[in-house]
């Protein structure tokens, strides 16, 4: 049995993947060990942070757009009558424009169905409505 399982690990000897080299493990550990003790980069935030001028433009900034926001607010309003009365007049015209888009058409009492329209006879509900508001249908009045 011996001489069966020989020729078979000669066969696949050099098919086995070679080692790491033998300085390879102490080179890793120590560089390892380095990159533990040595301190990570600040990051972009951090380093806006403990910039002095980058802090100081900051604050001017901010400074410039709360001045700004102060004195637009605190500017006079128009006190014309022209301006409040075009401003009225705008919204009177914009009231009368949604109310035209709003305006749905009257109901017609004497609607007919399609099937009625196609057959030329009025609906009977349209009829039974025409009767009660005591209204009359022009078709009856001329017959």
């Amino acid at each position: 049995m011996n001489d069966t399982q020989q020729p078979s690990t000669q066969l696949f000897a050099g098919m086995q993947p070679p080692g790491p080299p033998p300085g390879l493990r102490p080179d890793v550990l120590a560089s390892a060990t380095a990159a533990l003790e040595e301190e990570p980069p600040m990051d972009r935030w951090a380093q806006l942070w403990h910039s002095r001028p980058l802090r100081l433009a900051w604050a001017a900034t901010v400074l410039a757009l709360v001045g700004a926001n102060l004195a637009i607010t605190e500017a006079p309003a128009p006190s014309s009558a022209r301006a409040a009365g075009s401003f009225l007049r705008s919204l009177a015209e914009a009231d009368a424009e949604v109310a035209e888009i709003a305006r749905l058409p009257r109901l017609q009492l004497d609607a007919r169905s399609l099937a009625a329209a196609l057959l030329g006879s009025p609906s009977r509900a349209g009829r039974q409505a025409t009767a009660a508001l005591g209204l009359t249908d022009h078709k009856e009045t001329k017959s």
